[in-house]
Order: C-alpha cells, then structure tokens, then sequence
C-alpha cells in the first residue's frame, strides 16, 4: 500500500522568506563591512549579527501571535498622488525640523544640562531624555496632528486597540526583557542598567517619549506611510522597507553626532539607511502590519526608548 502525501507550497510565503533573508545577509555584510571602519577597532561583527537574529525572531513572534486573527482593513487614500505630495511635504517639514537638531545640538546639550541642574537631576540619562523630550514635543505635535488630518476616517486606527492587542503588547514587553537579560548574561554586561532608577522624573520621560517619540513617529512612519505606499507598491515587503527606510533615514544622522563619527560620504549615509545598524523599524512595521493599530507599537516603541534595548 502507497500512501502518497502532497504537501502545498505557497510560492509567495517561499518568496518571502528567501527574500527577507537576503536582505538580513546583505545588511549584516553591509554593516561589518563599513561600519567597522568608523568605529575603528571595535568589533561590530556579533552585535550586527545579534541584532538581526533577535528582529527576525521577534517579527517570526508578531506572525504566530496573531495568526488567524482577522484582518482590519488598512485606511486608503482615494486621491493617491495628491497624497504623495502631503506625504513629502511632511517628511520634509520633519527633516528640516531634524537637521536644525543636529546643526544646533552642542546648544540644545547645554540647554539641557541646565535644565536638569534647575530641576536638581543627578541622573545624566533621565536628564538627557526628558530634555529632549520637553524641546521636542510641540514638533512632534506638529507632525502628529498632521498625519492625523490626512488620515480623515481612518483616525480610529491611531488612538484604539483591543484586548488582544494589549496581551501582544504585555507578551512582547516581557518578551524582550528577557533578551536584554539572556543577551547580558552572553555577553558578559551588566544589568543595573535595564531600566532607569523608578522615579517621578523617568515616569515623566516615559510620558513624554510616548508623545514624542512612540506616538508621533509610529503615526507617521507606520500609520500614515505603511497604507500609502501599499496602496501603490501593492507589496506588504516592499511597503514595509520604504517605511523603515524613511524612519532610519531620520534616525542615523542623529546616532552618527552621537557616537563622534567626523563624516560618511552620501552613499554610505544611504546604505546605512536601507541596512541599518539595528533593524528596529522592521519590527516596529511587522507589529503594526499584524495588528492594523498604531497604538500598540507606539507603547512598545516608547518601553524600547524608557529601558535598555535587547539590541547592541
């Protein structure tokens, strides 16, 4: 007797995953390959390869969490290439707001130091976080309520979530704690720098960064651009990268001040933009994929912010 087994193969999903993981060797590559030259003779070869083994696990985590779980309707945009034209005009506004930062930042740092020795703060941390957050609000406001205008009738995907998304958000809060721990003890760091000491002031700076960072940039770069450049690439992949290279895009000048790199030339800056260092907004764009709510990434994004990343 011959039992004859057919298993079916979606060529899509096989497409998919080849794909992704490419891109994750290209990246990987990328980063040793160039980063490795500004940061002199620190060895970037296990933090880059850490960073995407955890980002492949925890996106894997989002797809089996809400699996059979139905499937919101995506807002969409009946007059797309006027909405092209909104959407650049943003992310100029944003990027003109970003470059006057860093030309700007040894004044705002000083700013700052002032302001936490005003407020009689020890912790340079807690102090450079709620600086930051206290200058940066009313832009990212700004930004906000503009994404917020443009979304019309789909504003209920911003500002909602239900149960279930609060148990993904609980499950993916625990979740990644336990990897900056389990990463910790691999590598030999230290844990007293997990979480800022509990305090009024590193509860305020959650709350600020929830607004300015988590909210604000979510709304933008997930709620607003995800749909828009679905309802053109017709491609949740393809969709996704775009999103997250515009959100890295925003993000590296300003981790490239911070570390003292003198210069990179315009190519590697774009490099480093679509292969990034830390594949964050890929998560960030899978979890909101899946749960169709920008909400419950601007928690996780804003606890990723509060705490000590699982990332190196």
């Amino acid at each position: 007797m011959v039992i004859s087994l057919k298993v079916h193969v979606n060529r899509k999903v096989w497409i998919r995953s080849i794909a992704v993981i490419l891109y994750c060797m290209i990246a990987i590559w990328v980063n040793i390959r160039f980063l490795g030259v500004f940061l002199g003779n620190v060895n970037v070869d296990k933090s880059i390869i850490w960073n995407y083994a955890v980002g492949l696990f925890l996106c894997l985590m989002v797809i089996l969490m809400t699996r059979g779980q139905r499937s919101r309707p995506l807002p969409v945009f009946p007059h797309k290439i006027r909405e092209i034209g909104f959407a650049v005009a943003i992310l100029l506004i944003n990027a003109g707001i970003l470059l006057l930062v860093w030309t700007h930042l040894h004044f705002i740092m000083r700013a700052i130091a002032l302001l936490g020795h005003k407020l009689g703060l020890s912790n340079p941390e807690v102090v450079l976080k709620l600086g930051n957050a206290l200058f940066v609000l009313p832009i990212s406001l700004f930004i906000f309520f503009m994404c917020f205008w443009r979304l019309k009738s789909n504003r209920k995907t911003l500002v909602s979530m239900t149960w279930k998304d609060g148990i993904i958000v609980i499950v993916f809060l625990g979740l990644t704690t336990a990897i900056a721990f389990l990463r910790n003890q691999i590598f030999g760091l230290p844990n007293t720098n997990l979480f800022p000491p509990l305090s009024l002031a590193s509860i305020l700076v959650f709350v600020f960064q929830f607004f300015i960072n988590g909210w604000q940039e979510e709304t933008l770069y997930r709620g607003y651009l995800v749909p828009l450049m679905l309802s053109f690439l017709q491609s949740p992949f393809l969709s996704l990268w775009f999103a997250s290279i515009f959100f890295d895009a925003s993000h590296i000048p300003l981790w490239i001040y911070g570390i003292h790199f003198s210069s990179i030339a315009w190519w590697q800056y774009i490099l480093f933009c679509i292969f990034p260092f830390q594949p964050t907004g890929w998560v960030f764009g899978v979890l909101y994929y899946r749960t169709r709510r920008v909400l419950p990434v601007a928690l996780y994004h804003t606890y990723l912010l509060w705490g000590f990343p699982f990332i190196m």
